[in-house]
């Protein structure tokens, strides 16, 4: 994949790693991706079931990705998300659904 000649460009290290269909898993290198699949699978299943996920989906998403970013600093995630709310203003209610009819 050309993709991989730009990490490799900016001084990052790439090998590729071929493993049988039987026990990929069980590979070390595999290890922190299958601990995020697994994450975003249980959150995804547990929390977002009754939805709608074909509408809703990048908000899933994206609410996932924001909590994985933040995770290794969840002291200061209230504080946070505080600041955000009260700086953000208010807002009229089209303004608040235009990420609705983006869809």
């Amino acid at each position: 994949m050309s993709c991989f000649a730009g990490v490799t460009d900016v001084g990052c290290q790439h090998r590729a790693i071929v493993a049988d269909s039987h026990r990929p898993k069980d590979l070390p290198e595999f290890n922190w991706i299958n601990t995020i699949l697994s994450k975003l699978k249980t959150s995804l299943v547990g929390a977002y079931h009754a939805f709608v996920f074909t509408k809703y989906g990048t908000r899933y998403l994206g609410a996932f990705v924001y909590r994985l970013y933040r995770r290794f600093h969840l002291e200061a995630l209230p504080l946070r998300l505080f600041v955000a709310a009260a700086t953000i203003g208010s807002r009229p209610a089209r303004w608040l659904r235009q990420a609705e009819e983006s869809f």
